[in-house]
């Protein structure tokens, strides 16, 4: 079995404290660290997470080191584009209430008598 490394440390460590339940007291570790209590908090909570991350990446690929590359998005062509804002020509831009309705109504008459 090959030796122990400081990220099998860290998520030994985190694993425990998880499956414990274990809640810190934050004011203690930070005079204990010396940093504020929110600082430790947020630390933790982000070691925590790496952990996670690292335990799920390294059971998918086999290696604990790596890290999921994220996929950039597809832009959409100029032509799909042009297309997409021809159908928005019909589409009121504003949402017609009963009153607007009764205005218009009432315009689309007086034109009619006119």
């Amino acid at each position: 079995m090959a030796p122990w490394n400081d990220t099998e440390d860290r998520q030994l460590l985190l694993s425990v404290i998880s499956v414990a339940r274990v809640n810190p007291n934050w004011e203690e570790v930070s005079k204990q660290m010396g940093k504020t209590k929110e600082a430790v908090r947020q630390r933790f909570a982000k070691l925590k997470k790496e952990a996670g991350e690292n335990t799920a990446a390294g059971a998918a690929a086999g290696d604990d080191d790596s890290v999921a590359t994220p996929v950039p998005r597809k832009r959409k062509s100029k032509a799909k584009k042009d297309e997409e804002d021809d159908d928005d020509e019909d589409t009121p831009l504003t949402k017609k209430t009963k009153k607007s309705q009764k205005v218009i109504k009432a315009e689309d008459e007086d034109e009619d008598e006119a």
